[in-house]
């Protein structure tokens, strides 16, 4: 299985999705970006992890929705 879901404007790599909001006409998709920002010093410090979001609308753009309403209920058939 690909762990990637190709879009209109976007590749979405699956394993970074974090959260996905399912809202009437609509999907917000929330994922960790790869890099990472912080400092270290003497083992002290602070590391930010950063949070994208894309919304894919049904009356925006049907194809994109479409695809990611398959791929969620492929996901929703794996878990049953």
């Amino acid at each position: 299985m690909s762990h990637f879901l190709k879009l209109s404007k976007y590749v979405i790599n699956t394993l970074h999705v974090a959260q996905i909001d399912i809202k009437p006409g609509y999907y917000n998709i929330y994922y960790n970006h790869v890099r990472h920002n912080g400092f270290m010093i003497f083992s002290a410090g602070w590391v930010n992890n950063e949070i994208g979001q894309l919304e894919i609308g049904a009356g925006t753009n049907p194809d994109d929705y479409k695809i990611v309403s398959e791929w969620i209920e492929k996901i929703n058939n794996k878990i049953e």
